[in-house]
């Protein structure tokens, strides 16, 4: 039908549904905090920038419990003018994204699955 708009009514969400909704919006703000603190280290390593100033030490604290982990895989790297490029910190953003993506997936793909007790059937 020509210039006639249908109006279609959306099922409700399950609770799974909802809950992956809720864990996606979760996973995803805290990948941005990570992500963006992570860069915020990375740039003032790369510029030299002054570890007397309140912000950079409170950025240089939370980055630093966080990639603890991956110090020492690769050595860090003196680049121009003193600034020192922290392959740790490029290996702790990589290995984040590559896990939020996944445990959003695996818990989207769960969230879709319609019965558990007749066997898995998938939407």
């Amino acid at each position: 039908m020509v210039g006639r708009a249908e109006m279609v009514e959306r099922a409700p969400l399950s609770m799974g549904q909802y809950l992956a909704n809720w864990f996606t919006l979760l996973a995803g703000t805290a990948l941005v905090f990570f992500e963006t603190v992570l860069a915020l280290r990375l740039f003032f390593k790369l510029t030299t920038a002054d570890n007397t100033n309140g912000f950079v030490k409170l950025v240089y604290h939370f980055s630093g419990a966080v990639i603890r982990p991956f110090d020492g895989i690769i050595s860090n790297q003196t680049v121009v003018k003193g600034g020192i490029l922290e392959p740790s910190v490029l290996i702790a953003m990589a290995l984040f994204l590559i896990g939020a993506v996944l445990a959003i997936w695996v818990v989207r793909s769960l969230a879709s699955v319609r019965s558990w007790g007749s066997g898995l059937i998938w939407r």
